[in-house]
């Protein structure tokens, strides 16, 4: 472990992390546009979450609640990243995604980004903590992000006691290294552990 992190070190004294974004207004209303919440006070994550509602990235559920402890589904993760980073393309089509449902047009253009173009795509799949890190990854590839163009020889499954279950070894490099997401102190990564509304919402607060 102490290897890859005197590595990593390294790496970001060397990069300049320098990411000119505008900074989200941060609101504490009970009220966020016009949409009431009644789910998240003293929830750790509040802040953020009030943050993300009132810039228009991610909404709450009809019946009042935002539900921060339920899975973040693909096509929900799909609308809020494309919204977020104000994604363009081609939208493409998916035989399980109809043409009047309210993600289709943020899915097809999500869809070019990570590398599905046909077929099926699992819009409710539940996404796990790998899921999360790779598809953020990968747009940033997509994007020519050079903080995320960089190679080295670490296989990054050696660091963690349960790195045997990590799928896409290099972009979870990545990820670790840009801080999308860190080990537990028990030396887990838990990749294939499933990512809460809240918890993507932390995540993406990283992406710089």
């Amino acid at each position: 472990m102490r290897k890859i992190l005197s590595l990593l070190v390294l790496m970001a004294l060397t990069f300049s992390f320098s990411y000119a974004e505008e900074d989200m207004e941060i609101v504490y209303l009970d009220e966020i546009d016009g949409q009431e919440v009644y789910d998240i006070d003293d929830h750790w994550a509040e802040e953020t979450i009030r943050t993300y509602m009132l810039n228009g990235y991610i909404n709450g559920f009809e019946d009042g609640t935002f539900r921060p402890n339920d899975t973040i589904t693909k096509e929900q993760f799909a609308k809020i990243v494309v919204d977020y980073l104000a994604l363009e393309g081609k939208e493409y089509s998916f035989s399980d995604v109809s043409s009047d449902r309210w993600s289709k047009s943020f899915v097809g253009v999500f869809g070019g980004y990570i590398g599905e173009k046909s077929g099926t795509f699992n819009p409710t799949k539940e996404l796990t903590r790998e899921d999360v890190i790779v598809y953020l990854v990968k747009i940033k590839e997509k994007l020519g992000d050079k903080y995320y163009k960089f190679t080295i020889d670490i296989d990054i499954r050696d660091e963690f006691v349960d790195g045997d279950k990590i799928i896409d070894a290099d972009r979870i490099l990545k990820g670790v290294h840009n801080k999308l997401v860190e080990g537990y102190e028990d030396g887990t990564l838990k990749p294939d552990k499933k990512v809460t509304r809240a918890e993507f919402l932390t995540i993406l607060d990283r992406l710089r």
